[in-house]
């Protein structure tokens, strides 16, 4: 009796479950993008997609502006990485149960594909131990990544279970070829990739429609939200903010007294990297362990009057800054007149020059990357070739081609040697210059997919070289590009081998003591810290609502996630800590709760703990400004900035309280995962 009792209850508690439980949320952006949304937890994004002939990946990029906006149907467009454009077309129907999305994806000229298709993508927190059947066969999401494909078949019907409860089922209107992928080599995720499969050898004619279409349904039901377009106007309850950029000494907000500062910078030595993992000054005989905290500056922020410098200086001297980054400031340094991408411009170089007097004045000590942004004559790496070299293209070629290296240090060269007449030294020689990247952003993976021909052709000789070296006449010296994980070894050999020689290059030809570094953003396979073990410090970058920019690269219109990282746990430069090596100091010269995000304000206490429990050395906010026009007068917010921005400002004194004055002490105790060169190098380490 007692276990038919128990048994009822459990039924009744079933059935109390399963009517309560909360309705997927479909929410339909206006050009075609698919969030399914139950609760607070996010089950992922169905996009329209492509990949082109050698797997080129190319996504929805957002809506044609020129078409109105409707319910009926979206409207958008994916631009493929060889200059087709696919528009797309989204016509969702409300049924009694769920919603009817049929989608229309047609290429504008001839393209050679590899699919063209919708996918359903989840995270690998969602995804793991969930079940599937599709038709009449059963599946499962490994806790452990195996098998990349884990179904490749045509079918009508596929339901999802999710570990954590509920279901998703998608019933499609004919036949469909559906592929479900384990991403989890590549990154964190999972995909369903709805659509044809080619071989990229007979191209998908222009003007020819590929049609998916099926019904979306779930258990617990679903809600159908339209995310339109929004006008904001200022109302009667607006209230103006008036802006003062500059801190009045000895103010509440005067956050220059932490003893963060013992000016000039430099006065102690070069700041050097203890055996511990941290930073401190040389001539302090307790190396005392160092941390700094400071905002980098881009583009014409560097180019400013001298007074104007001597204000800026000042000014973040009171904010709490005692650290600064100079980036992106090579475009208006360069004189290309000659011909050439690493002659200085004169007057220019006076203005950086007294800012970086004006700093190290106060005790603000300097970062910089030796190639951010330069723009290099096509000609410089590739005699006869007109035109510029791409940004990241010029970054893959300088490990690969002795002129693209060769630019490289003439650059170097030219910037280390200048003496700065306002502080009598090179910069090769100013301890205030305390550290060097050598490629911003460089870490390989993140531009070997999408490589220019003539670029291509210098990594696939580099590759073949490293085959042979390697296997000599053994089968392995056949490896196909970009197989894994021979092709990450080869990768942190590559940066190893280029780290190297700029190391002896900076060392033993320009005199430098700054301390060096590279990799800061964002591949990182495991292999990766092999080269590391190289460097005087370990660097990188995060980012919580980076933009996503829908037509163009940094052009609206753009969206972003908009969600709060606290209800996320937190993810924000938590996985920072495993590109670090606990016996080398740790910064992160990028990091950005980014606009127009509503949480972004969290970021500063949140950044804060982190880089205090973590016992980082330093970090720089991205940005303070990217234009000289922003700085002296209140400007329109906008991504980054922090001097257009009052609520990131605020963020900012979480950061300097808990991280550099010390409100937050670090963790006690520390794990770490241990692994050899040799075990790190070796075929059989994780990817």
């Amino acid at each position: 009796m007692r276990t038919a009792l128990i048994l009822f209850l459990a039924i009744i508690a079933s059935a109390c479950l399963a009517a309560t439980e909360s309705p997927l949320t479909v929410l339909i952006s206006t050009e075609g993008r698919v969030s399914l949304v139950r609760g607070s937890t996010l089950l992922g994004e169905i996009t329209p997609g492509l990949f082109e002939k050698e797997w080129r990946h190319a996504a929805l990029a957002g809506p044609n502006l020129r078409d109105p906006v409707s319910r009926e149907v979206r409207h958008g467009g994916i631009n493929a990485p060889g200059g087709t454009r696919a528009v797309t077309e989204l016509r969702p129907q409300i049924l009694s149960d769920g919603v009817r999305l049929r989608y229309r994806l047609t290429p504008q000229s001839d393209i050679y594909l590899n699919s063209l298709h919708v996918s359903w993508d989840f995270d690998e927190t969602t995804g793991t131990g969930a079940k599937f059947v599709a038709d009449d066969a059963k599946g499962e999401i490994p806790e452990k990544r195996g098998q990349t494909h884990l179904r490749n078949a045509p079918m009508t019907d596929l339901r999802v279970q999710f570990r954590e409860g509920g279901e998703v089922r998608f019933q499609f209107d004919n036949p469909t070829p559906v592929l479900i992928q384990d991403n989890r080599q590549w990154g964190p995720s999972f995909s369903v990739r709805m659509g044809p499969q080619m071989d990229g050898q007979e191209p998908w004619p222009a003007g020819k429609p590929c049609e998916i279409a099926f019904a979306l349904t779930a258990s617990g039901g679903v809600k159908v939200e339209y995310d339109d377009p929004v006008t904001i106007e200022a109302g009667d309850e607006w209230i103006p903010l008036k802006v003062d950029l500059d801190i009045e000494p000895g103010s509440a907000l005067d956050f220059s007294g932490f003893g963060q500062f013992d000016p000039p910078a430099g006065k102690r030595g070069w700041v050097i990297a203890t055996p511990d993992g941290h930073f401190a000054f040389e001539k302090d005989p307790k190396k005392t362990p160092r941390r700094f905290y400071g905002v980098n500056l881009c583009f014409s922020a560097h180019y400013i009057t001298h007074e104007q410098a001597d204000r800026l200086a000042e000014r973040l001297m009171r904010i709490g800054y005692n650290a600064v980054r100079f980036h992106h400031y090579e475009m208006e340094l360069v004189d290309r007149s000659g011909g050439t991408s690493t002659v200085l411009n004169r007057d220019k170089l006076d203005q950086v020059d007294y800012l970086f007097s004006a700093l190290k004045k106060r005790g603000l000590y300097v970062t910089t990357d030796l190639y951010v942004s330069r723009p290099v004559f096509a000609d410089e790496v590739f005699p006869g070739e007109a035109g510029d070299l791409g940004m990241d293209e010029f970054k893959m070629l300088v490990p690969v081609n002795a002129k693209a290296m060769k630019n490289w240090k003439d650059f170097a060269r030219n910037l280390l040697i200048h003496v700065n007449p306002h502080t009598g030294l090179r910069y090769a020689d100013d301890p205030a210059l305390a550290w060097l990247s050598m490629i911003n952003e460089g870490n390989f993976g993140n531009f070997v997919g999408s490589l220019s021909e003539r670029a291509r052709g210098e990594w696939e000789k580099a590759w073949n070289a490293w085959l042979h070296d390697r296997y000599g006449e053994r089968p392995e010296a056949k490896t196909p590009w970009g197989k894994q994980p021979a092709f990450n070894i080869f990768l942190a050999e590559t940066d190893r081998r280029m780290c190297r020689e700029m190391r002896r290059f900076l060392r033993d030809e320009v005199g430098t003591e700054a301390l060096l570094t590279n990799m800061n953003g964002w591949s990182n396979p495991i292999q990766n810290q092999a080269s590391r073990q190289d460097y005087d410090y370990v660097d990188d970058h995060f980012y919580v609502d980076h933009p996503h920019f829908l037509e163009q690269p940094w052009r609206l219109p753009s969206r972003c996630e908009n969600r709060s990282p606290v209800s996320q746990g937190a993810p924000g430069g938590r996985h920072c800590a495993f590109t670090r090596l606990l016996n080398k100091p740790f910064t992160l010269s990028e990091y950005n709760y980014s606009g127009p995000g509503r949480f972004r304000g969290v970021g500063g206490i949140l950044t804060g703990c982190m880089a205090a429990l973590q016992d980082w050395s330093v970090v720089w906010r991205f940005a303070y400004g990217h234009s000289r026009d922003t700085l002296f007068q209140p400007g329109a917010a906008n991504y980054f900035d922090v001097v257009s921005d009052p609520l990131n400002q605020a963020a900012e004194r979480a950061s300097l309280c808990l991280f550099l004055r010390g409100d937050m002490r670090p963790a006690r105790h520390s794990i770490g995962v241990a692994m050899t060169e040799k075990g790190l190098l070796d075929e059989a380490a994780p990817t």
